[in-house]
């Protein structure tokens, strides 16, 4: 069964309505990045939303034998599922109780829940279900820093080099003076919505790209001169927290 299924029935059942309030929740880095990886492989439509057409896509895909059915077995051998309470996680798919989890769950769920999902709401809802843990951040600050290290990323080959910093840099410097400065720190990607005296040396002066470049080096643990997600959100990621 599609893996969206399962947090949108929780969604479903934590409140009795299909609507939700909540407060900010948190994650691990490394569980952030393994659901973020999750939400990627259900958008079968890379639209950056889980709606129903791709919930019927996937059970479709994840039906081995395709006789509609979605068993005990096939669910517990899902590999998207890995580290979850699955037995948890099957009673509440199982809607009708009857050992088995057909289509029919899946259209229910869309029917009463809301009709779509982005990565901040995929993610926070996953996160509620995790145990608290050291050394989380938000998911808002995760989702922030991620679109930041995308856009970062300029060849999207999934790491950001110390080049692509500081062209990202280039673009911001708007008068093309060499240093950022008010508004033109709030274009500067890497770093945005993060407190400008976390990095910058002399603010009234202008934040050069040296202060920008001694953080990107911290950054890179394994001294391969390019900075992966973990790496980005080791840092900026946890910045964000101060401010979201």
């Amino acid at each position: 069964m599609f893996t969206c299924v399962c947090f949108l029935f929780i969604v479903l059942v934590g409140n009795g309505e299909g609507t939700t309030s909540f407060k900010p929740l948190s994650g691990s880095i490394d569980t952030l990045i393994h659901l973020r990886e999750m939400f990627h492989r259900e958008d079968i439509d890379d639209n950056g939303i889980i709606e129903y057409t791709d919930a019927r896509e996937t059970d479709i895909r994840v039906d081995a034998n395709h006789d509609g059915v979605y068993t005990q077995e096939e669910f517990d051998a899902d590999p998207d599922l890995s580290g979850y309470n699955q037995r948890r996680e099957w009673i509440q798919l199982d809607v009708n109780n009857d050992g088995i989890i057909t289509h029919e769950d899946t259209k229910l769920i869309f029917f009463l829940g809301p009709p779509q999902y982005n990565l901040e709401q995929f993610l926070e809802f996953f996160a509620n279900q995790r145990s608290p843990r050291r050394g989380e951040i938000t998911v808002k600050s995760f989702v922030l820093a991620e679109e930041n290290f995308r856009l970062t990323d300029i060849n999207d080959n999934g790491l950001v080099s110390e080049r692509e910093f500081t062209s990202v840099f280039r673009v911001a410097d708007y008068n093309h003076d060499g240093v950022l400065q008010n508004l033109e720190l709030n274009r500067y990607r890497p770093l945005q919505n993060v407190p400008v005296n976390e990095y910058c040396s002399d603010v009234t002066a202008g934040c050069m790209v040296e202060d920008f470049l001694v953080m990107f080096k911290e950054s890179d643990v394994n001294n391969d001169g390019t900075l992966g997600l973990k790496e980005f959100l080791v840092t900026f990621g946890t910045l964000m927290d101060s401010t979201v």
